[in-house]
């Protein structure tokens, strides 16, 4: 999809700009001596303000209140995709069940449609020919495109014949990008400021580099591109802390593994361990339970390509990747030309993780300094 290349992502730099200097305010309006115990929450919003207004140019609103926990639609997303979890794990009929008879569940999910149906309607309220040209630019223009003209004529075709989505299958399509645009990028960055809390002298090079190309606080495209230290640790966050344990294919022919006399026949579900693999000795230089970005600058430069898959392989890799590096490239930079994180200490800030649709840090507690 064209709105997910490089020539279209970047001319969102000040838009992502913008977003991670009111998420910064909104840390500098609080004491010195406080500790961040939200900051999944907070990055969540974060990337969900970004994503609402780069993909469907409506503003989500989600850093109006610090207090994250009075904004409805991201608390309304973690109900659901926790609803979702359990509805993957478990048998169908507990899932159906869950689905159907949970309350806070249906509530969630009322919002969220609410919320999905109105980023609809606007667009639909445009101009044919104001539609037409956004459908270059904007990922909901593109998907109200294929909304089908007349529902209830569709509805009396065969499958073959139907064209076009419902509007309950482009709902489902806008949810669909929506959870993953931002829950994947928001989990990563909550990680590295994890990561920078543990870290310091990782912190303290990053910002070594950012004033080496920037004198003020002015942070321009060209700079952001060279900063080669800053795609290391990216990197090597997302080889650390694997966002997702792995992914499943399942094999279309016959096959063996490669220097092995074990059979896998055609139908065999086969997981591939993301976190194994970025973990394995035999892939790696340097030690792989060593945080050490460094890796990617010198003896792990030229890694094996499918010993760290963040974004999957192949033509099934995250159609999105671009756009998430890309984000997490310019809010970091951003957020370290401003502040630095500080351990909130052990009992708070010991990191474990909790598994949903994405492994995230299960105790976060960091203090921010500015500078």
């Amino acid at each position: 999809m064209p709105l997910f290349r490089r020539a279209k992502i970047i001319n969102n730099f000040d838009l992502i700009v913008d977003c991670t200097d009111k998420l910064l305010s909104n840390w500098s309006a609080m004491p010195s001596h406080h500790v961040h115990c939200d900051i999944v929450r907070q990055c969540q919003n974060l990337l969900l303000e970004i994503f609402g207004l780069i993909s469907f140019d409506y503003n989500l609103d989600t850093l109006n209140e610090y207090d994250s926990n009075k904004n409805e639609l991201t608390r309304a997303l973690h109900v659901f995709m926790s609803s979702c979890v359990l509805v993957f794990y478990s048998p169908p009929i507990v899932g159906t069940l869950y689905t159907n008879l949970n309350y806070r569940h249906r509530q969630a999910k009322a919002i969220i449609e609410r919320h999905i149906y109105q980023l609809m309607d606007n667009e639909m309220a445009q101009t044919r020919e104001a539609r037409a040209e956004r459908k270059r630019t904007c990922l909901i223009a593109s998907l109200v495109a294929s909304l089908q003209e007349d529902e209830e004529a569709e509805a009396k075709k065969s499958e073959d014949e139907k064209t076009g989505l419902s509007r309950v299958e482009l709902l489902h399509e806008i949810l669909a990008f929506m959870v993953a645009g931002f829950e994947t990028t928001s989990t990563v960055l909550a990680w590295f400021i994890h990561a920078m809390s543990k870290y310091p002298d990782v912190q303290h090079k990053m910002k070594e580099e950012l004033m080496s190309v920037s004198v003020n606080q002015n942070l321009t495209l060209n700079q952001l591109d060279s900063l080669v230290y800053l795609d290391c640790v990216i990197n090597e966050i997302l080889r650390f802390y694997p966002i997702t344990s792995g992914t499943v294919r399942t094999l279309t022919v016959d096959d063996r593994l490669p220097k092995s006399s074990f059979q896998l026949n055609k139908g065999d579900s086969v997981l591939i361990p993301f976190y194994n693999l970025a973990h394995d000795t035999q892939h790696w230089s340097i030690d792989t339970e060593s945080f050490a970005p460094e890796r990617f600058l010198n003896e792990d430069k030229n890694h094996h390509p499918y010993a760290l898959l963040p974004f999957g392989g192949g033509h099934r890799q995250c159609i999105g990747q671009a756009l998430a590096r890309f984000e997490l490239k310019v809010i970091i930079a951003r957020m370290l030309q401003r502040v630095t994180f500080g351990d909130g200490g052990p009992k708070i800030n010991s990191g474990g993780y909790f598994t949903g649709l994405t492994i995230q840090p299960k105790h976060v507690g960091v203090t921010i300094g500015f500078s």
